[in-house]
């Protein structure tokens, strides 16, 4: 809204355009990394199993067992150097 009220209407943001998604995505992982709320961090199998090197190691019982479990200590961990550079990118568009 702000480009609209400076511009008296006559500026609109399209929100359609990548940079503005990419914004939208960094202004989300923001008030998740500022305003976290405890989750999840500690869960029980019903099968003994061991972590190692952040990977959950289950003993073979004659069955084929698929988990997909995405372990995440915390939302400032996703950020990785290729993010910053798209969300730099966004924030240089955005300013033009």
């Amino acid at each position: 809204m702000l480009p609209s009220i400076l511009s008296e209407g006559s500026l609109i943001i399209n929100q359609e355009q990548s940079s503005f998604i990419t914004l939208e995505e960094l202004i989300t992982l923001r008030n998740k990394i500022l305003h976290n709320k405890d989750s999840l961090k500690v869960t029980e199998l019903p099968i003994k199993s061991e972590v190692v090197d952040g990977q959950i190691i289950l003993p073979y019982v004659g069955e084929n067992l698929e988990l997909n479990i995405k372990l995440c200590t915390s939302h400032i961990d996703s950020l990785s150097q290729e993010l910053c550079i798209r969300f730099g990118e966004a924030m240089g568009d955005f300013k033009k």
